[in-house]
């Protein structure tokens, strides 16, 4: 092994933020060895990184050089326990392994040039007839996880604090950041589950820490006539679920999430991820539309054409 790798892994990291920095150099240095056509230097340099793109760039590496039972190994292990929206999506899409279901899409032309604001367009198009909606992407789950889970995200874990005016945790984006406080938020996720426990502990935050600064909530939107709404007017369990999915794995949440949350009333409400003429979905785009099915939750693009 080179002389910098050497140097780089002995002695150990002595925190997560040290982790951090070594995986971004191990990452760098097996691309430049990958670059240069030395892949057994490069599959060291990315089996010892902890961090996105070292799995895809491994797996790449092993596809080119038809070693098929390890490539199957490495990306059984990416769809197991992704590391971010991008590996998720590219083990779920690598070529000839495509799973799971194609989403839900509705196509609708336009009348004329494409709206300036699409989503804006899209949302009084299905509101026509009734009904309320709010243009919120990621605010929605990020909100959610920090309402259900404000005192777990300020608990006080070594090192992530260095002055008590802190918007959140040092570590709130980090990969291992539910690891991190895993019997906290399991203590906390097995009130949420208790009848009424959810909406008893969003309500309860909401009264006590409105407008107090928090990462994940969004208090521009997220108010209480909002989440009254919310409540009483979607089930709980899909949002439950939705804020448990954001807190174990923060960094995925802050990205690829439905443009829109619509509530028709009468229990129906859906999630609307909305795409120009011109527009594609993307990787973590992809991967929520592929979770909320599985939640059972109703999502669907929603897809404008050119006249």
């Amino acid at each position: 092994m080179a002389p910098v790798i050497t140097a780089l892994l002995e002695p150990a990291p002595r925190s997560r933020a040290e982790q951090r920095q070594r995986d971004r150099v191990l990452n760098r240095v097996g691309r430049w060895h990958e670059r240069r056509g030395e892949h057994g230097a490069a599959l060291d340099c990315y089996a010892r990184s902890s961090s996105h793109p070292a799995r895809e760039r491994r797996a790449r590496i092993l596809h080119r050089h038809g070693d098929e039972q390890a490539l199957c190994a490495e990306l059984t292990t990416m769809r197991r326990d992704p590391w971010c929206p991008a590996e998720e999506d590219f083990a779920e899409r690598f070529p000839g392994r495509r799973r799971g279901a194609e989403p839900n899409v509705t196509t609708v032309t336009l009348d004329g040039p494409t709206p300036e604001r699409i989503e804006r367009h899209a949302l009084e198009l299905l509101t026509a007839q009734g009904g309320q909606g709010w243009h919120l992407e990621n605010l929605l789950p990020l909100g959610l996880a920090g309402l259900a889970f404000w005192d777990e995200i300020f608990a006080p874990v070594a090192g992530v604090f260095s002055h008590p005016f802190q918007p959140g945790p040092q570590d709130l984006f980090w990969p291992d950041f539910a690891r991190t406080r895993r019997a906290l938020l399991d203590a906390r996720i097995a009130e949420l589950r208790r009848p009424g426990g959810f909406a008893r502990q969003l309500r309860r935050t909401m009264a006590a820490k409105q407008g107090i600064t928090n990462r994940l909530v969004h208090w521009g939107v997220l108010d209480d006539a909002w989440l009254d709404v919310l409540l009483t007017q979607v089930p709980h369990e899909p949002l439950l679920e939705l804020a448990v999915r954001a807190i174990n794995a923060l960094e995925r949440a802050r990205s690829g999430f439905p443009d829109l949350l619509v509530i028709y009333g009468s229990g129906a409400w859906e999630l609307v991820e909305v795409k120009g003429p011109t527009d594609q979905l993307q990787p973590a785009q992809r991967v929520w539309l592929r979770e909320l099915a599985g939640l059972g939750v109703p999502a669907r693009v929603l897809r404008f054409k050119a006249p």
